[in-house]
């Protein structure tokens, strides 16, 4: 869709008259393309830019006022003074449907407005990029000086934010949360999400009218979105790394993470991953550390033994040893594996939680950039001129790599049976949404800054290549309908995609429908819908082009579809690319009851191999001792005596093969290799050779016997 129609379908039917008149902009230039333009024609275009960056500015001021205003008005009506003071209690349910509704006003205004500005905003970088395109002439970066002066685009929304979740929550029953029986058994489950820049506003607002904004503190001026900084510890394998993509049980994650814009205090972490068969959910334990013993730390030159004395006259002794124990098995783990700091993630959050009860807690984090560690701490245990200011204009573009979407993450603890609150599954099932899951900062942001030393890719790598705005379902046309129903989504694993045509494709594990062509032809419409965000994932796509056409040649994926019995590995002939092209590691699950499937079907094909030599040591034993003839003699069974020296064999050979195989299964499960499992040679060759045994049999039989019924 052409931005033109996507600002159409987007504003606010009250307030089109405020949007930027885009159309009246294109036209301009259209009807006086070069060699009609002047500089006459110049100095209009930037005076009715101008006012249309006056207007919108205006507009963009008036309106958040008016919302300043209109929550301080129900602020009023609840007698709400303070944060503390919050016992009002409303009975009359009529007053409080009226106050509920005015709130549900505010957030859609809120959402509006953040629209409003967003695509405002990116209405000036298409007008400005079709300018200098159409003229020749550059006007965008004098213009981006001028718009910086009036930067209606920058604003979050934080206060207003912070402040409406506070009015929903005051008209929450108050009061300790029910606590769960003693025989509860709990169900804890966590589900990522991907979202995009134009939906984060709205996905806040959704989920402040159930859960509020947990502000640790609550001080005043306490922000509601902390900075997190967090520096990860491998080594120069990246073992750590393949264990996590993996999904090896036990699988480390160590990272020295801090909060806000200082790092005078540093969390050290430590997570271990456990599959979910195991019965154990996965650990995160942690402990705190003055900054200035950090290096001494990764040293081994500094330990928690006398600050842990200490400890032990303030704080619980089983508290004090399980941190000094803790800090002992990290230090270990950081000299003995050599880790050393290879990846920083930094993100702005937003924590929607009640305080009172872990039930539903949900995370939204915004402005992810990931940074490069590896080879740039000279000796330090993170980059010393890398602080808060994201975007990080002062870093080199192959050092970072700023993540287009919002992170959603939604942890669930609820009794086992009970079904997820209603409005969670509207929510994660809504178009604001796009499933990613277990994606991982850590994965993602060493899979892109340090490809060369990866041998395996994330899965949702190729899921990065499109959009993944949906529409809303009441705007949903036939057609873009249609075109919905053939986006990638999530089916079992074990499904096979298959590619046709000329163009070159891979299908990602469960991912099927629409073909991901990593070449984006998209950048070749420059009037193509984009914001802000989708431009900044197009500059990141284009600085990522030549890592993700490691993958491809010539611009598109392998001819060759995915076959689920080998790991997804892209074509090696690669001939446009100098690297080497890599396996994408596919999620596959493996329970206990995948184990004991292999060893009942080892079972089986023993019971039927004992079985068989049975019955040939039977009739070999049978053969020596003869048989009766009608007149009293007895003749040796030569019949009886080569069936058994047939069956045998072969009962071993089913034996041996059941072995084999047996073994050959476990091996691919613990690699968790996709499959196939079964073999198709093996079962042909053991048949074929059973069919042998039994024809030579009845052959011999035959002989010795003769062909007349009357002689048997």
């Amino acid at each position: 869709m052409k931005f033109g129609h996507h600002l159409k379908a987007s504003i606010t039917p009250a307030w089109r008259f405020h949007f930027i008149d885009y159309d009246s902009l294109k036209t301009f230039l259209k009807a006086n393309r070069p060699p009609n333009w002047s500089t006459n024609h110049e100095e209009c275009f930037i005076n009715m830019l101008g006012e249309e960056l006056k207007k919108v500015s205006a507009f963009e001021a008036l309106k958040y006022k008016e919302l300043e205003r209109h929550i301080a008005s129900v602020e009023k009506e609840l007698l709400l003074n303070s944060l503390e003071e919050r016992s009002l209690e409303v009975e009359d349910s009529e007053r409080k449907s009226s106050i509920l509704a005015e709130l549900d006003l505010i957030a859609q205004e809120i959402s509006h407005l953040y629209s409003f500005n967003s695509l405002n905003y990116t209405g000036f970088l298409k007008i400005l990029k079709k300018h200098d395109k159409t003229t020749g002439m550059t006007l965008k970066p004098a213009f981006m000086v001028h718009l910086a002066t009036q930067p209606f685009y920058k604003e979050t929304f934080d206060v207003v934010i912070v402040k409406l979740s506070e009015l929903y929550d005051c008209l929450k029953p108050q009061g300790p949360a029910a606590k769960p029986s003693s025989g509860t058994v709990f169900v804890r489950k966590t589900t990522k999400y991907w979202v995009h820049e134009d939906n984060v506003m709205e996905v806040k607002c959704r989920v402040i009218k159930n859960l509020p904004i947990l502000v640790f503190g609550r001080s005043e001026g306490s922000d509601a979105s902390p900075y997190i900084s967090s520096v990860y510890f491998d080594n120069s394998n990246l073992d750590l790394y393949h264990e996590r993509i993996e999904k090896v049980e036990q699988a480390l994650a160590i990272r020295f993470r801090w909060y806000g814009k200082s790092s005078n205090e540093v969390f050290i972490e430590r997570k271990i991953h456990h599959e979910d068969w195991t019965g154990d959910f996965s650990v995160k334990e942690r402990f705190s550390l003055k900054e200035k013993h950090v290096n001494e730390f990764c040293r081994g030159t500094y330990t928690l033994d006398k600050k842990v004395e200490k400890w032990k006259e303030v704080k619980p002794l089983d508290e004090c040893e399980a941190t000094l124990r803790l800090s002992t098995e990290i230090q270990h783990q950081i000299l003995s594996r050599g880790l050393e700091p290879v990846l920083r993630t930094f993100y702005n959050r937003t924590a929607f939680q009640h305080p009172n009860t872990a039930e539903v807690r949900i995370s939204l984090d915004v402005q992810l950039a990931m940074i490069r560690e590896a080879d740039r701490c000279g000796g330090n245990w993170r980059r010393k001129e890398v602080g808060v200011n994201w975007p990080f204009p002062q870093l080199d573009e192959a050092d970072i790599h700023r993540f287009p979407y919002a992170i959603l993450e939604v942890k669930l603890q609820t009794a086992a049976g009970a079904t997820p609150p209603a409005w969670i599954t509207d929510l994660v099932n809504s178009h604001l949404v796009e499933p990613v899951p277990k994606f991982s900062k850590f994965i993602h942001g060493c899979a892109t800054l340090l490809e060369s030393r990866v041998r395996l890719l994330p899965f949702w790598l190729p899921q990065m290549e499109r959009d993944i705005r949906k529409s809303p379902p009441h705007k949903q046309s036939a057609q873009s309908a249609e075109r919905s129903s053939t986006l990638l989504e999530y089916t079992p694993w074990g499904s096979t995609c298959s590619s046709g045509g000329n163009d070159a494709v891979v299908r990602i594990g469960t991912l099927k429908g629409e073909v991901l062509d990593l070449e984006d032809q998209s950048l070749n419409h420059e009037d193509s819908s984009e914001d802000e965000a989708t431009a900044l994932l197009r500059k990141r796509r284009r600085k990522n082009l030549n890592f993700l056409r490691c993958l491809t040649k010539g611009g598109a994926f392998v001819r060759n579809k995915l076959r689920l019995n080998e790991p997804v590995v892209l074509d090696s002939a690669v001939a446009s690319s100098s690297r080497q092209p890599k396996p994408i590691a596919l999620p596959v699950r493996v329970e206990p009851k995948v184990f004991f499937a292999n060893e009942r079907t080892f079972l089986n094909w023993l019971h039927t191999s004992v079985l068989m030599s049975t019955i040939g040591l039977a009739l070999l034993n049978l053969g020596p001792r003869g048989v009766s003839t009608h007149d009293g003699a007895s003749i040796k069974n030569r019949s009886s005596i080569v069936a058994g020296l047939t069956i045998i064999p072969v009962s071993l050979l089913f034996l041996i093969y059941a072995l084999y195989t047996y073994f050959w299964r476990d091996q691919l499960i613990r690699r968790r290799s996709p499959g196939p499992y079964n073999t198709v040679g093996g079962p042909i060759i053991i048949t074929g050779i059973f069919i042998a045994a039994l024809s030579i049999n009845l052959v011999i039989w035959f002989l010795d016997h003769g062909t007349d019924p009357a002689t048997w």
